[in-house]
């Protein structure tokens, strides 16, 4: 949903977000800042995963345009059937550079689970210009398989 008006938090679809010049569709997303900082987050599912290994990549990154900042957290977790929250991949998001970031849901393969997109603050609780971008979300099979068509 777009900023709720009181913690400045917002996390939604978007296109064509520069970082480093380097435009990706996916989402965007800012930790709350008006009346204090923490995370925002979304959660994608239920999902049925693949019946073999794969992961969820992503590329994050800080959207151009913004003052200086220290970075963002980016955090990927699933949530499994028990309600159990397992933490997957995290990484520093920074201005100008898109960094990939990858979390292995193969211990999840076959199961029903919830995706969940975390943007912090990160650990000085800087919230200038955490403009967190995710790009290019997928879940991919770890090991690609050939197709063959018939012509």
């Amino acid at each position: 949903q777009l900023d709720d008006g009181k913690s400045g938090a917002t996390f939604h679809r978007s296109e064509a977000m520069p970082v480093g010049g380097v435009r990706k569709d996916g989402f965007f997303s800012h930790p709350p800042y008006i009346g204090g900082v923490g995370y925002v987050w979304a959660q994608f599912g239920p999902l049925t995963l693949p019946n073999e290994p794969c992961v969820f990549r992503v590329w994050v990154g800080l959207m151009d345009g913004g003052d200086p900042s220290d970075g963002a957290l980016f955090i990927v977790e699933v949530l499994d059937e028990q309600g159990k929250l397992h933490r997957l991949a995290e990484k520093l998001g920074v201005q100008k550079e898109w960094r990939e970031l990858v979390a292995d849901l193969t211990e999840f393969a076959g199961k029903r689970v919830w995706l969940r997109l975390i943007a912090d603050v990160g650990p000085n609780d800087n919230s200038i210009a955490d403009w967190a971008s995710w790009g290019e979300p997928r879940i991919e099979l770890k090991t690609p398989k050939r197709i063959l068509q018939a012509r």
